[in-house]
């Protein structure tokens, strides 16, 4: 490839040295005409001033020689007045007679102007004549045209340094170093040998400006163009091993056509085709078949197995959108199969046998319950058989949650969904009264570290209203009411236990409390990182704890507040 000649045909100095003269030839122009103008108008503001001052100081004087008929004093007069600059005529004038004049008269391209000669005789003024001068215009322009002529020379010359000095510096600061950019590109080769290219350095000192932001962008793009250059060989090559890429797979690698014939398949699948009794030309037989097909219409990628040989081989379909054939890669799975199911058996077992570890410990927690019930039967105090039931009770609210457990399918955490509400159940089961339930819980899943301190304050909280507000001569209601409630409120769990009891009393403070049941649910809300408050309400008491959402769970198969469980 022949590489193009670049010569510069028009310098950019040469250019720019033109037109900076063209432009000063312009503009001198135009100032010296201005220059001619302004010093023609100072030379008659000049003749002007000159004739005021001649009336004014030289008149009288011409009257009173014109009024002793002293020609020789008029001639003297005269001859002093045309010796003034642009005046080239001057006479008395009596009646349009002569009388003395002085230089020549001129009549065209002259300014005459006349001025009266009067003397004052008895008291009243006497006109004796007049003093005619004439202003040469010719002149004025000749001193006017020298004076635009000196200073158009002296323009000329300093513009002629000035673009010199223009076009000195141009050449030097700018022209150079565009053709030393020129020649560094016209040198520039990309080729793998090559990959990164030499940079441009011009030959100045760095200033930061235009030509030095210019060789810093020329040598950053002719980085990212070596970078690119160097990653388009690396696709090329990979593309080119691509290419070989099937027959050197040790997969299956086939390739169907869009009218679901077989157009290609590499070595790897000979022992499918062979088995499945396929050549090339032929439709694939099924699933290959059906899998094709949602494929092409689909336009998406489809994977399915297929046992040959008792080996098992993954499929991926993939499309080529401009020919519309499919390619199907296949890969052998059957040693993973083999270890997924040897997982899956293993977890298996383990789950059997955390179930059966959370069935043995509720067993255990029921064995304690029932010790405390037989225990119980010896006891005489009331006091101290209510001791004994509410021990029994924190025994079941833990047992429930591993009755939980066992039962689920997540067996690292506890649906409290459908926990909250049995336990609450469990516990009203003792109420002297009836009680009226109102349960909100939202699907929230706890794990076993959190569940059963939550349950354990539940507990507490319930059995205090079982206590105080719904037992007879503690509450004059009829049915008690218990609000019981486990919501999601932003980044806080909350738990809320409320009942329409007597309230509590004056200055009532849980973490004050010495009662065992109050001094648990204080201990189990530190635990649970959570805070509690407690506070009479205008329908009786309410019990609010507040703690992190942390690692519950709050699951999307149901909303927040979705259902309120009532029950009597």
């Amino acid at each position: 490839m022949s590489v193009p000649s670049f010569t510069v045909t028009s310098p950019l100095t040469m250019r720019l040295l033109r037109r900076l003269l063209l432009l000063s030839v312009a503009l001198i122009l135009i100032i010296a005409g201005l220059r001619a103008a302004w010093e023609y108008r100072q030379k008659l503001a000049e003749a002007d001033q000159h004739l005021s001052t001649i009336k004014s100081a030289e008149l009288k004087s011409l009257a009173n020689s014109l009024w002793e008929v002293n020609t020789e004093q008029l001639a003297l007069q005269l001859e002093g007045m045309i010796n003034i600059p642009g005046i080239n005529y001057a006479a008395v004038v009596d009646e349009d007679k002569v009388v003395v004049e002085r230089g020549q008269s001129k009549t065209k391209d002259v300014l005459v102007h006349e001025a009266a000669l009067v003397r004052q005789h008895d008291g009243r003024p006497v006109r004796l004549g007049s003093l005619r001068i004439q202003i040469d215009l010719g002149l004025a322009r000749s001193q006017a045209l020298r004076a635009a002529l000196i200073s158009l020379g002296f323009d000329t010359g300093m513009v002629a340094l000035v673009s010199l000095a223009i076009f000195l510096l141009t050449r030097n600061m700018i022209s150079q170093h565009l053709t030393a950019l020129a020649r560094h590109f016209q040198s520039t080769r990309i080729s793998p040998k090559e990959s990164n290219m030499r940079e441009l350095r011009l030959d100045k000192k760095w200033a930061g400006d235009e030509l030095d932001i210019l060789c810093m962008a020329v040598n950053h793009m002719q980085q990212d163009l070596a970078s690119t250059y160097t990653q388009a060989l690396a696709s090329d090559q990979e593309a080119r091993s691509q290419a070989r890429f099937p027959e050197e797979n040790p997969n299956p690698v086939l390739r169907v056509g869009p009218d679901g014939l077989l157009r290609f398949a590499n070595k790897a699948s000979r022992n499918v085709l062979t088995e499945q009794q396929c050549v090339h030309g032929l439709p694939l037989p099924e699933p290959y078949g059906a899998n094709i097909l949602a494929a092409l219409s689909s336009k998406a990628m489809v994977e399915f197995e297929v046992a040959h040989d008792g080996r098992t081989f993954a499929f991926v379909t993939r499309l080529v959108p401009p020919e519309g054939y499919v390619n199907l890669y296949g890969m052998d799975i059957t040693l993973r199969k083999e270890a997924m199911d040897v997982v899956k058996r293993s977890l298996a077992e383990k789950e059997i046998l955390l179930k059966e570890i959370h069935h043995r410990v509720k067993n255990n927690l029921q064995i304690i319950s029932s010790l405390l019930f037989l225990q119980m039967e010896y006891v005489s105090l009331p006091q101290d058989k209510e001791l004994f039931t509410e021990s029994q009770k924190r025994i079941q609210a833990m047992a429930l949650v591993h009755e939980e457990l066992y039962g689920a399918q997540d067996l690292s955490s506890v649906d409290m969904r459908q926990y909250v509400p049995r336990l609450v159940e469990r516990v009203l089961t003792s109420a002297d009264i009836p009680v009226q339930l109102n349960c909100q819980v939202d699907k929230i899943l706890l794990p076993v570290t959190r569940s059963i301190p939550c349950g354990l304050i539940l507990n507490e909280l319930v059995m205090n209203a079982v206590k105080h507000a719904f037992r007879l001569g503690n509450s004059a209601q009829a049915e008690g009411r218990l609000r019981v409630s486990l919501l999601c409120e932003g980044v806080l769990l909350v738990l809320e236990v409320e009942d329409n009891g007597p309230g509590l009393p004056e200055g009532f403070d849980i973490t004050e409390t010495p009662t065992l049941g109050m001094t648990l649910v204080s201990s189990l809300s530190e635990q649970l990182a959570g805070q509690i408050s407690a506070h009479s309400t205008p329908a009786g008491a309410l019990f609010r704890l507040e703690m992190p959402l942390g690692d519950a769970c709050l699951t999307a198969s149901q909303p927040p507040n979705a259902q309120a469980e009532e029950r009597s």
